[in-house]
């Protein structure tokens, strides 16, 4: 029961931390004022890069809406990082070499409250009590899924493509690729994660206000 939980929490966390450290080059740049130089912020601009580049090549046919594609994505990230990182070597080093406390409370912060709130929602998993909405957000991120290109076949009307906002299931079926979990099991980790990421910047947020 425990390895059942822990697993799938931990991918959850490896594979958005792993999003925030390849975008961390790309924040420091956009954020070199603030204190922390935007970390606290660097997984959410790593989803939303990621999956605004995935959406877009999938979209146009560029790349396929798969576990593949959806590592060319993050690759191509990752690439673009490196090449900042290699510019900004002496500044990084110089700033995680200094505010070592401050990055590694960060990712104390993000495991304990993704990994609090996963433990929540262990204890009711099930789609059905949540009502209607869990039902609509579980069929777009099947049919975010499975569709070969976006905008992905509306669930609720054979045929037709989804003609409202769908993003978000986009940003949750890059993570599901990656991380090869089940979409039921992917579900529950959606909102965990985005209150860890809500906490991290929140308490990022506070830290640069009286760095400042």
């Amino acid at each position: 029961m425990i390895g059942d939980l822990l697993l799938p929490v931990f991918g959850w966390w490896l594979f958005l931390t792993a999003l925030g450290w390849a975008a961390f080059p790309i924040v420091s740049r956009l954020l070199s004022v603030l204190p922390d130089r935007g970390l606290a912020f660097s997984r959410p601009v790593g989803l939303l890069l990621a999956g605004y580049a995935f959406w877009i090549a999938v979209s146009a046919g560029l790349l396929p809406n798969s576990r593949a594609g959806a590592w060319i994505v993050v690759l191509a990230l990752v690439g673009v990082s490196a090449w900042l990182a290699r510019a900004d070597r002496e500044r990084l080093r110089a700033f995680l070499h200094g505010r070592r406390r401050l990055v590694i409370g960060y990712e104390v912060l993000f495991a304990v409250a993704l990994a609090a709130w996963a433990v929540y929602r262990a204890y009711s998993p099930n789609i059905e009590p949540a009502g209607g909405e869990k039902f609509m957000e579980m069929a777009f991120i099947n049919s975010t899924l499975t569709s070969p290109r976006f905008p992905p076949t509306d669930p609720w009307l054979s045929g037709s493509a989804i003609s409202y906002s769908y993003f978000g299931s986009v940003q949750a079926a890059l993570l599901v690729h990656l991380s090869a979990l089940a979409p039921s099991v992917a579900f529950n980790l959606v909102i965990p994660g985005t209150f860890a990421m809500t906490c991290l910047g929140a308490f990022g947020l506070g830290a640069d206000m009286v760095g400042l």
